[in-house]
């Protein structure tokens, strides 16, 4: 047998065996291809990952720390921000717990540098993890073209209203500038304040304000919180090795670390589901007690209300700081529960009240594309603000 012969074996051995482990990955993880696998991969808080290490593919240009549990600190005024004693090295985080993706922060404005500050939850932190493709879109606009574009990152996993007024407020006082203030909201607001009413926690509240305070000193709550950011750490160090260009391009790979990964995520959600369960069993402090005469249509329009008017507001301090501020309904589960599609109808009737005040205000659909959010940017900035009605 020539040494030729042997190569194209193994060779076709190993193709075999790609397709093979191609095929049992779909049939046991369902929908979700490989794209899909590599991209919640590469979004996993990869909180040890050594120094240097590469990037993962489609991550920001600019800096954008992982979020994880260990990621967040108290803070007096927002609930929690992105800790920046925390955060691993080469990915700095402002004093304020912001991202500014590697560029300064600006104090003051000028003719030939645009600052986008991007706030919200979830949706609008995935999306300056993909900023690439939002920035260049930005600098090529006409309006844009030959200034320096600048973002700053202050949305956060799990904000709600009121913690992006409250945290464009701070950072105002904090002496920052904007041009652009973007907010992508809606989601968070729906689940997350009913979620706090069910737990007893006033819907205004962040999420987590009980488990941020309750069970100082409990010894099994200690315990859990070691066993679940173990597993976190175990997972974050499984997604850092898949990094290398050949192993994230393999199925076998791929296949290996989604048969490893699984099971960790799986335990990570019972021992949160545990801790939780004993934490919320707890008493609250009063301040952070839920009125309990809501039902669940006062309890809707009670946290409709605190969206509407914390966009209200933050179009106020944009005004009055010379910004241009635009409210993005993020797309959400509109066909998930009634409660949710209910609560997105509410929304979207408060459109003309909010652009009465002056809030230009854009529906996503279904879609969370940076190119569709950076044309909104640069179409609007071609013409002047409209002037709120009285």
């Amino acid at each position: 047998m020539t040494v030729a012969f042997r190569v194209l074996a193994l060779v076709l051995g190993l193709l075999v065996v790609e397709i093979g482990a191609r095929v049992f990955y779909v049939a046991s993880s369902g929908d979700m291809g490989m794209t899909e696998l590599r991209r919640s991969r590469n979004l996993l808080p990869q909180s040890i990952a050594p120094p240097g290490a590469a990037r993962a593919p489609g991550a920001s240009e600019g800096l954008l720390p992982e979020m994880g549990p260990n990621r967040v600190v108290i803070h007096p005024y927002l609930g929690y921000i992105a800790a920046p004693s925390k955060a691993p090295e080469g990915r700095g985080l402002s004093p304020e717990g912001v991202a500014t993706h590697g560029a300064p922060v600006a104090r003051a404005p000028s003719p030939d540098r645009i600052v986008v500050g991007l706030f919200g939850g979830s949706a609008a932190w995935h999306l300056a993890r993909d900023s690439d493709v939002f920035l260049r879109k930005l600098r090529e606009a006409p309006q844009f073209r030959g200034k320096e574009v600048r973002l700053v990152t202050a949305a956060i996993p799990s904000y709600k209203q009121p913690q992006q007024l409250n945290s464009y407020a701070y950072l105002s006082l904090s002496g920052y500038h904007f041009d652009v203030v973007v907010n992508i909201d809606g989601l968070n607001e729906l689940i997350y304040g009913f979620d706090n009413y069910r737990n007893g926690i006033n819907p205004i509240y962040p999420r987590y304000w009980d488990l941020f305070f309750l069970g100082t000193g409990d010894v099994e709550k200690l315990s859990l919180q070691g066993e679940i950011r173990l597993y976190n750490d175990v997972r974050t160090r499984l997604a850092s090795r898949m990094n290398h260009a050949l192993l994230d391009a393999s199925a076998i790979a791929n296949l290996f670390w989604y048969l490893l990964d699984r099971p960790l995520a799986m335990r990570i959600s019972e021992l949160g589901t545990v801790q939780q369960g004993r934490m919320r069993a707890r008493s609250l402090p009063v301040d952070a007690r839920s009125p309990r005469s809501h039902d669940p249509t006062s309890l809707l329009e009670t946290v409709v209300q605190i969206w509407s008017d914390s966009s209200t507001q933050m179009q106020v301090i944009a005004k009055a700081k010379g910004a241009r501020y635009l409210h993005f309904l993020e797309p959400g589960a509109r066909n998930a529960s009634p409660r949710l599609l209910q609560g997105y109808q509410r929304m979207l009737e408060r459109r003309s009240e909010l652009e009465r005040n002056g809030v230009e205000f854009v529906d996503l659909g279904n879609t969370l594309l940076p190119e569709r959010i950076a044309l909104e940017i640069a179409q609007r900035f071609a013409v002047p603000a409209k002037e709120p009605q009285r």
